[in-house]
């Protein structure tokens, strides 16, 4: 597989390379910066919370008895009662596996929206170069343009061409010129993506250098291994059979325990313990059922996950393939940086007219940039190969 590296344009530089932001920078920016990161981060942090708590005993409950005799003089009777009611002991172990799996579930949620947002930025980043250098295209194609128009007038004025050709020179460099404020304003629009993934930092791309892509095979392998897709997913059928098991300790019977003791008002006193169950015949129906069917579920998610991210790997590596192959043709065809000075010359010469000119100078161009966005593509699709290593 090839190695398209691409670098950006003087053209665009604004900044002294010294604020220029290679890419393991700006994700790092990215990374600490992005707003719906920093949101996903504090929700898995909630929700590891959030499990912990749910593991938690029943409140006590403490109560206050005050009786009186009738007739009044046989006195009367206070107490104080104190009872703790316990679900079935292994309830409270699955509790804990579920909170675990809870906790790693949103943290492998997060990896994977991590792995995406930090994909998207890289993406930009390679937008942003590709647009700049499509930028330093459309000025040199105007310049070859505004030239071809000054050259036109001249010989308009010797007669040598007809006035016609001389205005399609000009509308020629008039639309060249539109073209480069055109590309120049999608270079901002480029840059503020740039900014705001960054969650607003400043952000001046240097250049792009892709990682090399390994095997299918062997990346098939790594991502049936680390995908964090894959990982949430697994994590979330962990989590169904932590909930499953907890169904069934739920439906087990509840014990509760309690301490009471009155005191008479001629001096009597009574202590007393006291013990019960609680059979849950109606707040357990269908719960493990629907447990069951909810790991039964997560299950075929995890098989329909895998199947996607395999399908998915080997379409992008069949579109690196096509686009290889169309490069190097492009490449070869349209490689020679000398063409439109050619051009130029035969056209002073007078070998090739306004029509022949500028057609095929726009071809050239066309072309160019045509390689340009097939480069991005590819790199794109390399990226996204690689993103398991972000």
């Amino acid at each position: 597989m090839r190695r398209v590296i691409l670098t950006i344009s003087a053209l665009a530089i604004v900044s002294a390379a010294s604020a220029q932001t290679p890419l393991t920078d700006y994700l790092k920016l990215v990374e600490e910066n992005n707003p719906t990161l920093q949101a996903a981060s504090e929700a898995a942090n909630a929700e590891g919370y959030a499990a912990i708590a749910s593991n938690n005993l029943s409140d006590p409950q403490v109560g206050f008895e005050y009786g009186w005799n009738v007739p009044s003089e046989s006195g009367s009777e206070t107490g104080i009662s104190v009872s703790q009611e316990f679900d079935f002991p292994t309830a409270y172990i699955n509790r804990s596996r579920v909170a675990e799996s809870r906790t790693a579930t949103a943290w492998n949620d997060y990896a994977a929206l991590r792995t995406e947002i930090l994909l998207e930025a890289q993406m930009a980043y390679m937008e942003y170069i590709t647009t700049s250098q499509t930028l330093a295209l459309k000025e040199e194609q105007a310049e070859h343009s505004e030239r071809a128009a000054e050259i036109f007038a001249q010989m308009a004025k010797s007669g040598e061409v007809s006035l016609p050709d001389l205005s399609k020179a000009r509308h020629a460099a008039i639309s060249a010129r539109e073209a480069v404020v055109m590309t120049s304003l999608e270079l901002a629009d480029k840059g503020t993506a740039l900014r705001t993934l960054a969650g607003g930092e400043s952000i001046v791309p240097t250049d792009y250098t892709p990682s090399p892509v390994k095997a299918l095979g062997e990346m098939t392998s790594i991502y049936l291994e680390e995908s964090p897709v894959l990982l949430a997913a697994k994590s979330r059928l962990g989590l169904a059979t932590a909930e499953l098991k907890v169904e069934k300790s739920m439906a087990l019977p509840k014990l509760s325990v309690g301490y009471t003791t009155k005191q008479a008002s001629g001096g009597a006193k009574v202590n007393a313990i006291s013990s019960g169950i609680s059979i849950p015949i109606f707040s357990s129906r269908a719960t493990v059922k629907r447990a069951a069917a909810e790991e039964r579920a997560a299950s075929a998610e995890l098989r329909a996950v895998e199947v996607e991210v395999v399908a998915q790997l080997e379409s992008l590596y069949e579109q690196l393939s096509i686009i290889d192959a169309t490069l190097g043709s492009l490449e070869k065809m349209f490689g020679d940086d000398n063409y439109p000075a050619m051009l130029g010359r035969l056209l002073k010469s007078g070998e090739i007219g306004a029509v022949e000119y500028f057609s095929e100078l726009g071809s050239y161009y066309d072309a160019q940039e045509s390689i340009l966005r097939l480069q991005l593509e590819y790199n794109k699709i390399s990226a996204e190969i690689n993103k398991i290593s972000l």
